[in-house]
C-alpha cells in the first residue's frame, strides 16, 4: 500500500463499507442462528437422554421443557379439582378438563383416582393399563412416557424409581427427580398419573412446532457456521482497510478530519461511547427479539433502527482513527487546553510579561484593599469613611477607565495603520506615562516606518520602470537603423547566397530584438498601471474570432487544430479594443509556440454569472513542471530548455491588461494540460467596437478561410 493509493481509492473504499455491513447483517444472522441452535437443538448427553430416539430432538432441553409445561397443564387442572370440590362430578371435572388441557395435540394423558378408576384422559389416549410394557409403542410410533404412581397401584409396567413422599415414577428418558406431583397439591383423590408423546408428532402445538425448528437448526447448522466464520474473516478484512484508509483523500498529502474531529477529545470520548452503546443495544435488540419470536413488526422496527446505529458507532470509531492519524488526542483535549492555557497566563503572562504582572498585581491589590476597607467600613458603620471608600472607588474607576480608553485608541490605531492608513498618529495626549505610552509609540513608529519602506518601494518601481523605459528608447533609434538598412539590402539585388543568408538572420534577429523591446515596455507599463485605457462597448464574440482567424494558418505549420465554441447571441464587454487584442494575441501566440504538435487547442466563450468566460485549452509539447502562479511571473516560460523562441513576458502583461480592465486572469495545469480563463465584467449593450466580419461568425473547428481581423496591434 505505498503512496496510500489504495486508501485513496474511493470505489475500493465504498465496496469495504458495503461488504463490511453486509458481512456485519450476516454475523448477527449467524449468532441469532447460534443462539436458536442452543436453546432448540443442544443435545443432552445423559444416559436416558441417549436411548430415548433416533430423532434428536427427543434428546433436546426443549423437548424436556415442552414436556415439563404440560405437566404443569395436569397439575394446575388437579388444583383447580382439589379447590373446587369437583371430584365425584364428572360433568365439572369434564368442563375443567376441557379448559386446561384441550388444547393438547400430541401430549396424552391418563388420570386415575386412588382406587385406579379413570377419571380423564385425552382424546387420542390408545393405551392401555393392562399388559403394556416399558417400551411399548401406540399406532404413531414409539412412545416417550412420563408416570407418577402415587398410590402404587401399579397399572402401567415401568421403569419404576421410588419418590420420597411421592409414589412412584417411571419414564423412559427422565430422571425422577426432574418432576414429581405433589400430593398435598392433588388431594388425597389422584392415585396414578400415566403421560406420554408418540415420536410420531402432528402438527398443531409446540412439540411438532419445535421439532420442525429442531429439524431446521441440524440442517443447516454447517453451512451457517462456515458462512459465520466467512463474514467474520470479511469484516475483519473490510475493518481493517476502512481503519487504514480512514482520511486519506485523492490527491491530499495529509489526513483530512472532519468536523466532528475537531470537537474536544474528552466530549467527542462520551458521543462516541453513547453512539457505541446505542449500536450494541439495537445489535441486542435485533437478536432478542427475532430469538423471541417477536412480531416481525417488531423486528423490522429493530432492523431499522440497527441501520442508523451502525452507521453511527462506524462514524465514532473512524473518528477516533482519523484523530490518531492526525495525532490530536492530546492537542484537542479540553484537560489540556485548560492545562495550557493556565501556564500560558501563569508562565507567559505573569512571569515573562511585565505589562501582564504589572496590572494583574494592581488589580489584585486594589480588589484586596478594597474588600479590607468594606470589612473596616462595616464593623465602624462611619458614614464619614463610606465617604472615603466611595472616593477611593471613584478614583479606581477614573484610573482604569484611562487605561481601557488608552487600549481602544491603540487598537483604533492598530487597525487604521493595517487598513492601509500609513499616515495615521495615535493620540497620545491623555496617555500620561508608562506602557500603553510606549505602546502607542511604538505603533505609530511602525506606520512610519512602512510608509518609508513604501516610498522606496514605489520609488525603485518608478526608477526601474524609467530605466526600462529610457534603456528601451535608447535601443529603439540604433535597432530602427538596422532595420531600415536590412531592408535596403534585401532590397539590392545580391546573388552571393552567404550574403543572403546573413542578410536574413540579421531581419529575423532584428525583429525578435524590436519585440523583445516592445514586450519589456509593455511589461513595465502594465504592471505599474502607467496605461490609458480608451474603452468601448466591444463585441468579445468577434474580437476573439478575429484574434482566432489570424492564426489559422500559423497553427496548421504545427498541425494544431482550433476548435472555437461562441455563443449566437453578442457578448458585450467594456473594454480597450487594442489591449484586449494584446491578451488574446498572447495567449494565442503561447499556444502557438508550446501547445503539443498535432493537437487540438479548444476555446470557450461563454456567459457566466453577467460575466464574460474565456477558456483556452491545449496540451503542452514539454512537461508543465512549474506552478501556475510561476508561469505569469516575468521571463518564465514553459519551455525550460529555451528552444523557442519567446521572452517570458506574454502571460504576464495579459494577466496584468486583464486586471487593468476589472477582470481576473487565472491558470490552471493539471499535468499537461494548460488552461487559462479569464472572466471580464459584462455590459448590456451599445454599438460594438469592432466592425463586422464577413461570413458571420466562426464556430467547430477554424479553417484557413477565416478572416484575419483588423485589431494587428500597432508596436512601432
Amino acid at each position: 500500500m505505498e503512496d496510500h493509493r489504495l486508501r485513496r481509492c474511493i470505489p475500493l473504499k465504498i465496496a469495504a463499507h458495503v461488504l463490511m455491513f453486509f458481512a456485519f447483517l450476516t454475523i448477527i444472522t449467524a449468532v441469532i442462528f447460534g443462539i436458536l441452535f442452543i436453546n432448540f437443538a443442544l443435545e443432552r448427553n445423559d444416559s436416558q437422554s441417549g436411548q430415548a430416539s433416533g430423532n434428536g430432538y427427543f434428546r433436546t432441553e426443549t423437548f424436556y421443557s415442552d414436556y415439563c409445561g404440560h405437566l404443569n397443564g395436569i397439575s394446575s387442572l388437579l388444583n383447580v379439582w382439589a379447590d373446587h370440590n369437583a371430584y365425584g362430578n364428572p360433568v365439572e371435572m369434564e368442563l375443567w378438563r376441557n379448559i386446561y388441557l384441550d388444547d393438547y395435540v400430541n401430549f396424552q394423558y391418563a388420570i386415575y383416582d386412588t382406587e385406579g378408576e379413570l377419571l380423564a384422559q385425552s382424546p387420542d389416549f390408545d393405551r392401555m393399563s393392562d399388559g403394556v410394557s416399558a417400551s411399548g409403542a401406540t399406532a404413531k410410533g414409539r412412545i416417550f412416557y412420563y408416570s407418577n404412581d402415587l398410590s402404587g397401584l401399579k397399572l402401567y409396567d415401568v421403569e419404576e424409581q421410588t419418590a420420597p413422599g411421592n409414589g412412584i415414577v417411571g419414564s423412559n428418558f427422565m430422571p425422577w427427580s426432574w418432576y414429581v406431583f405433589d400430593t398435598g397439591g392433588a388431594g388425597t383423590n389422584i392415585g396414578y398419573i400415566y403421560t406420554y408423546v408418540p415420536e410420531q408428532l402432528e402438527p398443531g402445538d409446540s412439540f411438532y412446532f419445535h421439532s420442525q425448528v429442531y429439524a431446521f437448526l441440524r440442517q443447516w447448522d454447517i453451512p451457517v457456521l462456515i458462512i459465520g466464520i466467512t463474514a467474520v474473516i470479511v469484516f475483519l478484512i473490510c475493518f481493517v482497510y476502512t481503519l487504514l484508509a480512514a482520511g486519506w483523500r485523492r490527491r491530499e498529502k495529509e489526513v483530512r478530519l472532519l468536523w466532528f474531529d475537531k470537537i474536544y477529545t474528552e466530549i467527542a470520548a462520551a458521543i462516541i461511547a453513547l453512539l457505541l452503546f446505542l449500536m450494541g443495544t439495537a445489535v441486542v435488540m435485533v437478536i432478542g427479539l427475532t430469538v423471541d419470536g417477536r412480531y416481525m413488526g417488531d423486528i423490522a422496527a429493530a432492523l431499522c433502527l440497527l441501520v442508523p446505529a451502525y452507521m453511527a458507532g462506524m462514524f465514532g470509531i473512524y473518528s477516533l482513527v482519523r484523530r490518531g492519524k492526525a495525532h490530536n488526542y492530546i492537542s484537542q483535549s479540553l484537560i489540556y487546553k485548560l492545562c495550557h492555557g493556565v501556564y500560558r497566563v501563569i508562565y507567559q503572562g505573569m512571569i515573562n510579561n511585565h505589562l501582564m504582572r504589572k496590572y494583574i498585581s494592581v488589580v489584585l491589590g486594589l480588589g484586596i484593599a478594597d474588600f479590607i476597607l468594606f470589612l473596616i467600613a462595616m464593623s465602624l458603620g462611619s458614614v464619614l469613611f463610606f465617604l472615603v471608600i466611595l472616593g477611593l472607588f471613584i478614583g479606581e474607576f477614573i484610573y482604569v477607565g484611562r487605561k481601557l480608553m488608552a487600549i481602544q485608541e491603540i487598537a483604533k490605531g492598530a487597525e487604521a495603520i493595517a487598513s492601509g492608513h500609513l499616515d495615521y498618529k495615535i493620540d497620545t495626549s491623555d496617555m500620561g506615562s508608562g506602557v500603553f505610552l510606549e505602546f502607542a509609540n511604538n505603533i505609530n513608529n511602525i506606520g512610519q516606518g512602512l510608509n518609508r519602506a513604501v516610498d522606496e518601494s514605489i520609488k525603485s518601481e518608478r526608477m526601474k520602470a524609467d530605466l526600462i523605459t529610457n534603456v528601451s528608447h535608447d535601443i529603439k533609434t540604433p535597432l530602427t537603423s538596422i532595420i531600415n538598412y536590412v531592408d535596403l539590402l534585401k532590397r539590392l539585388n545580391i546573388t552571393d547566397e552567404p550574403a543572403k543568408e546573413y542578410i536574413d538572420i540579421l531581419d529575423s534577429k532584428s525583429q525578435r530584438l524590436k519585440m523583445l523591446i516592445e514586450d519589456l515596455v509593455e511589461a513595465s507599463r502594465a504592471s505599474s498601471g502607467n496605461i490609458t485605457l480608451e474603452r468601448s462597448n466591444i463585441e468579445f464574440n468577434e474580437l476573439v474570432q478575429q484574434v482566432a482567424g489570424t492564426y489559422v494558418e500559423k497553427y496548421e505549420q504545427r498541425q494544431l487544430s482550433l476548435v472555437l465554441h461562441t455563443p449566437q447571441e453578442p457578448l458585450m464587454i467594456y473594454a480597450d479594443g487594442r489591449r484586449m487584442y494584446r491578451v488574446l494575441d498572447n495567449l494565442f501566440n503561447n499556444a502557438f509556440k508550446y501547445a503539443m504538435p498535432g493537437s487540438r487547442v479548444y476555446i470557450d466563450l461563454y456567459e457566466q454569472d453577467e460575466k464574460a468566460c474565456f477558456v483556452m485549452k491545449n496540451i503542452s509539447e514539454a512537461p508543465l513542471n512549474i506552478s501556475a502562479e510561476e508561469l505569469t511571473q516575468r521571463f518564465v516560460r514553459g519551455d525550460a530548455s529555451r528552444t523557442t523562441e519567446g521572452s517570458g513576458l506574454g502571460l504576464s502583461i495579459a494577466q496584468s491588461l486583464v486586471e487593468l480592465h476589472g477582470g481576473s486572469f487565472k491558470l490552471h495545469l493539471d499535468g499537461d494540460l494548460f488552461k487559462a480563463v479569464i472572466l471580464l465584467p459584462e455590459t448590456g449593450g451599445g454599438a460594438s467596437g469592432l466592425p463586422s466580419m464577413p461570413g458571420g461568425k466562426l464556430s467547430g473547428e477554424m479553417s484557413a478561410d477565416a478572416p484575419a481581423g483588423n485589431f494587428q496591434d500597432d508596436r512601432f
